[in-house]
């Protein structure tokens, strides 16, 4: 039982390191039995060998740098089940959509079966959802800010109110979002900015800035599930976990900012 479990995990690395990751369309005829079925993580069925490698081309067209990651793999007796990470460049017509040069990144999970030493059959799940949203160019990115998207933050925050009632300059707007020790993220998609947060790291500098940059990550997406309206985050500190945090304020009709808790650290904010 466990040589079997053994060989099945090397069978399954192969399978995705080399002949997927390394386009080995000849490996298909080792590791695949002639009867194989098929679904793959785009949704496209095919059988035998060759309608394998049929679908394989189809990704090697759409995206030829395309990789395969594997988060998770879980070997039980003859049933496999892994967790997965696909990235590349979109070079090819693919769904409908024609190339765009975008790199896109998507999640699957799959699930095979093993009879004599081979791979008999795979059905695939990938988030084909997310896919078309990145290939459309409406996947919200959560990035580190530019020098010009740090001066885009500081005008949208210098032309809000209640900033401009209370006289903030845009001097005073923009030393708070272009000073280096303040970590600026933007939420966009595309070309289009929809917002950023502006966080402080304290402590250790390394695992401060991590801690900054998946929390920018969870308050963002949080506040914008889809790429809409302009929200504006700025700069109250909030302290959670030995890092410096922020209070998230959103820009609305006219231009005034209304508060919004954020959803994961309600009653943790301090003025």
């Amino acid at each position: 039982m466990e040589a079997n479990h053994l060989v099945h995990r090397r069978l399954m690395r192969r399978y995705y390191e080399e002949l997927w990751n390394q386009w080995d369309f000849d490996l298909a005829g080792v590791l695949l039995s002639p009867e194989i079925r098929f679904r793959g993580s785009l949704g496209i069925e095919v059988c035998g060998v060759a309608g394998f490698q049929g679908y394989m081309r189809t990704v090697q067209a759409a995206f030829p740098d395309f990789t395969n990651t594997l988060d998770d793999l879980i070997v039980e007796g003859d049933s496999i089940a892994a967790r997965l990470t696909y990235r590349g460049t979109h070079r090819g017509e693919l769904l409908g959509i024609a190339p765009t040069g975008r790199a896109i990144e998507y999640s699957g999970a799959a699930f095979f079966k093993i009879a004599g030493g081979k791979i008999a059959s795979g059905w695939v799940l990938g988030d084909t959802t997310g896919l078309k949203g990145q290939l459309r160019g409406d996947r919200l990115e959560i990035v580190t800010a530019t020098l010009a998207d740090r001066e885009w933050a500081a005008e949208l925050m210098a032309s809000t109110e209640p900033w401009t009632r209370l006289g903030i300059t845009p001097d005073v707007c923009r030393r708070a979002c272009c000073d280096p020790e303040y970590l600026v993220f933007i939420a966009r998609s595309g070309e289009e900015r929809h917002g950023f947060i502006v966080l402080q790291a304290r402590g250790d500098a390394k695992a401060a800035k991590q801690r900054c940059r998946s929390e920018a990550a969870r308050i963002l997406r949080g506040l914008f599930p889809r790429p809409r309206a302009t929200y504006l985050h700025v700069r109250f500190i909030v302290q959670h976990a030995g890092t410096e945090l922020v209070r998230a304020v959103r820009v609305g009709e006219g231009r005034r900012a209304t508060d919004v808790r954020d959803p994961g650290r309600d009653g943790d904010f301090v003025a």
